[in-house]
């Protein structure tokens, strides 16, 4: 069976990779960046995605497959976490441990009650559960 290729994804000659580069230089020149101090090449299209798609979710298997890179241990200089990154890596661990807390008070309240005496009344007879064994 023939190897499906993404439509999007096409091997590229050395002459194209030239052009992908002028592109990359031009769009870099039209926002703005110094292109004369600061070195554009197709290299910083490819490290900016691997920096940028574990942020939306990928994990690195999944990265080297779209990057072409041979091991997870060469993505390690890519994937160094940016401040705003570890921001909200810290705000979502929060929220789970607030979530967290929570859970723990309501349960260890539900404890509370079910440890105290329970009174019942059915059809004018009363039932006493006593939970403490000492009595």
């Amino acid at each position: 069976m023939a190897k499906r290729q993404l439509p999007m994804v096409q091997k590229l000659s050395c002459r194209q990779k030239n052009e992908i580069g002028k592109w990359t230089k031009l769009a870099a020149e039209k926002i703005g960046l110094d292109v004369c101090n600061i070195n554009i090449t197709n290299h910083s299209n490819r490290a900016t995605a691997v920096s940028h798609l574990p942020k939306s979710g990928l994990d690195e298997q999944k990265i080297i497959k779209i990057t072409g890179h041979a091991s997870t241990s060469s993505l390690a200089p890519y994937l160094e976490i940016d401040t705003e990154h570890h921001e909200q890596i810290i705000k979502k661990m929060r929220l789970q441990e607030k979530e967290s807390n929570t859970v723990v008070s309501a349960t260890n309240e539900l404890q509370a009650k079910a440890s105290s005496n329970s009174t019942y009344n059915y059809n004018k007879c009363t039932f006493i559960f006593n939970s403490d064994s000492s009595k």
